[in-house]
C-alpha cells in the first residue's frame, strides 16, 4: 500500500487581491491575501493623504492664554513663556536649587574643555602648535611666547615688517645721535 504522505497542505503561492499577481508565500502579509506591495503602495497614500490636526492653538494651563502650538514645550500643556517665567523664579528664590544648577553648568563646561583639549592634543600632536594665520601644524619653538602667529607669518606680513624697520630705525637714531634726546625732541 502506497499511501501519500500529507503533512503540508499549504500552497507554496497566493494570488493578491488587489494586483492579481501571483507571488510566493513570502511575499504576503500572514493571513491576507494582499501581497506586501500592494499594502505598503496603500500605507504611502494613506499618509500622504493624512491632513495636519485642525487644532493650531492650544490653551496654557498657567496663563489660560490660547497659543500656537509651537510656543509649547513638547507633550505639555504649558507655553513656554510660562515656563521659562517659573524657572527664573525658582532660580532667583531657592538658593539650594542655584547652587546646583551652577555647580552642573560648571562641571558641565569643564568637561566640555577638557575634551575640546584631548581632540587638540591628538588632531596637532604633544609639543606642537597650529598658526592661525596660515593654518599649519608647526613645532612650539617656531612661535614666540604667547604667540598665535609662526615667526614665518610674523617676518612674511608687512605690517609686522613695516613695525620692525620702523623700531630698528629708532633704535640706530638713539644710539648713534650726536646731540641729546631732549635737544632733538625739542
Amino acid at each position: 500500500m502506497n499511501k501519500m504522505d500529507v503533512t503540508d497542505t499549504k500552497p507554496l503561492e497566493k494570488t493578491c487581491s488587489k494586483c492579481g499577481e501571483t507571488k510566493s508565500n513570502d511575499k504576503f502579509i500572514p493571513k491576507r491575501n494582499i501581497c506586501k506591495s500592494c499594502r505598503n503602495e496603500r500605507s504611502r497614500d494613506k499618509y500622504k493623504n493624512l491632513e495636519p490636526p485642525n487644532e493650531l492653538d492650544e490653551k496654557c494651563n498657567c496663563c489660560n492664554k490660547e497659543k500656537p502650538i509651537s510656543s509649547f514645550i513638547k507633550n505639555r500643556k504649558i507655553c513656554k513663556d510660562c515656563n521659562n517665567e517659573k524657572r527664573k523664579f525658582k532660580y532667583e528664590n531657592d538658593e539650594e536649587h542655584r547652587k546646583k544648577i551652577i555647580e552642573s553648568s560648571t562641571i558641565f563646561k569643564k568637561n566640555k574643555i577638557i575634551e575640546r583639549k584631548k581632540i587638540k592634543k591628538e588632531e596637532i600632536g604633544i609639543d606642537n602648535k597650529k598658526c592661525n594665520y596660515c593654518n599649519e601644524i608647526k613645532e612650539q619653538n617656531k612661535f614666540r611666547n604667547n604667540r598665535l602667529k609662526c615667526k614665518d607669518c610674523e617676518r612674511n606680513e608687512p605690517l609686522e615688517k613695516m613695525k620692525r624697520t620702523i623700531r630698528s630705525r629708532i633704535i640706530s637714531a638713539i644710539n648713534n645721535k650726536e646731540k641729546h634726546t631732549v635737544e632733538y625732541l625739542g
